[in-house]
């Protein structure tokens, strides 16, 4: 209904060759206007002053820029003064500088979240379970997608599930602070019952707390890891936690070095389908845009 109000040529058109100009391609543009179509409403010089401040006050790139507003494109449809400048207070006060709030804020969608009722808590959250401020500044650092998980039904529950396996909660804390991804772990229990069948109860739990970033794999790769490294009786703890950090590439050299068989990796690995495209085939990936294996949004 947005749309209907605007005229064509006077508003829609000249936005959309105005991000077009910054970089931004045409299927991204139109997934910015499915997310947040009430941007096109807004007067261009409010469009451009708030894009300036993102490029001249927090010092983000051309490449952040157009990450940022292609996966939070309701940026443009914040104000200034009331959430994007106090959400960056906030951070600048728990240490970050302004490069690293221009980078954090390229790789997650925080900056449109309530500071009251979601970024603060989240942060007290952290400190709550004894974490020092600089901690936090590290986790939000390099876990930034954190901020934009609800607490109670995602941060929380996550954490929950890792000291249901008999973690201590001090021992949980410092492995958010060494791999502060854990926080948005996703589908964590269907993983561990596939590795049950595979280690033994102290097992798991030892690899999980010496290396539970393994975990932000998704089953898929998971279990085409597993099958094959046990297809080459080469299924341990240490063998697992290696292979599941390499190309396939690497894998099939380990196993052809292990085994003798320089086939066993195309039996198993290719088993297992490619994901279909995110986006269209001559669609430009997103700058800055780093992979965190398969770690979900939410934790389950």
């Amino acid at each position: 209904p947005t749309l209907l109000g605007l005229r064509t040529t006077e508003n829609m058109h000249r936005k959309v060759k105005w991000l077009m100009m910054l970089g931004i391609d045409k299927y991204r543009v139109a997934g910015m206007v499915l997310n947040a179509p009430s941007f096109l409403g807004l007067a261009m010089p409010n469009l451009q002053a708030k894009v300036r401040w993102l490029k001249e006050d927090l010092g983000m790139d051309d490449g952040q820029l157009r990450s940022a507003l292609c996966r939070s494109p309701n940026l443009l449809c914040l104000s200034m003064a009331d959430n994007l400048q106090p959400t960056v207070a906030v951070l600048e006060d728990l240490g970050l500088s302004k490069p690293e709030i221009a980078k954090v804020t390229s790789r997650a969608r925080f900056l449109s979240c309530s500071i009251d009722e979601n970024l603060q808590p989240k942060l007290d959250w952290l400190v709550a379970r004894g974490m020092t401020k600089s901690e936090v500044a590290s986790v939000v650092r390099r876990c930034p997608g954190f901020l934009e998980v609800s607490l109670a039904d995602g941060v929380e529950r996550g954490i929950q599930w890792f000291e249901s396996l008999g973690l201590e909660p001090g021992v949980v804390t410092r492995m958010i602070v060494a791999f502060p991804s854990v926080l948005v772990f996703g589908k964590l229990e269907p993983k561990r019952a596939f590795l049950a069948g595979y280690f033994a109860d102290d097992e798991l739990v030892r690899m999980i707390t010496r290396k539970p970033i393994i975990l932000g794999c998704s089953l898929a790769r998971i279990r085409a890891r597993v099958l094959l490294l046990e297809s080459g009786g080469i299924l341990t703890e240490l063998t697992l936690c290696s292979a599941l950090a390499m190309s396939d590439e690497n894998m099939a050299k380990l196993v052809e070095r292990r085994t003798g068989s320089e086939h066993l990796v195309d039996d198993v690995i290719e088993t297992e389908p490619p994901p279909p495209p995110l986006l269209p085939p001559d669609a430009e990936p997103l700058e800055d845009e780093e992979e965190d294996g398969d770690a979900a949004a939410t934790a389950a």
